[in-house]
């Protein structure tokens, strides 16, 4: 859906654990929304699961809590087959290209404890958006 919000009108949005339920194409889509609604000054906070090497690590080990062994496309893996949209996690590559695409840049990011990271703030891995 398209957000019946002017552009370049909202100062802040926060979308915790709403890109860790969704497919590729509909994060691309709500990336695209925050480009287009954020003001210059604005800025949005959005939760992922970061595939990382901590999480490509721990996953490898058998000390993910949250399991990501479907692969859905390049760069994105879930965790339960019967159910993709319980759990979804991006790669950092694909993460950071799709933030580029739609305008936007990672200002600052802090990775969570869901795949059991040590010393890590929160259950998912917190983004913190911009324009570029």
């Amino acid at each position: 859906m398209r957000f019946d919000v002017a552009d370049a009108s909202v100062d802040v949005v926060v979308l915790a654990s709403v890109f860790t339920h969704m497919y590729p194409r509909d994060v691309r889509h709500y990336l695209g929304e925050l480009g287009r609604l954020l003001k210059p000054s604005g800025r949005a906070l959005a939760t992922f699961f970061a595939l990382d090497e901590t999480w490509r690590e721990a996953e490898t080990a058998g000390r993910s809590s949250l399991p990501m062994p479907f692969e859905l496309e390049p760069g994105c893996r879930f965790h339960r087959e019967s159910d993709p949209l319980h759990a979804i996690g991006y790669a950092p590559t694909w993460i950071r290209g799709e933030v580029d695409g739609a305008g936007l840049r990672i200002f600052a990011c802090r990775l969570g404890t869901w795949c059991r990271r040590a010393a890590a703030l929160g259950y998912q891995d917190t983004f913190v958006l911009e324009h570029r």
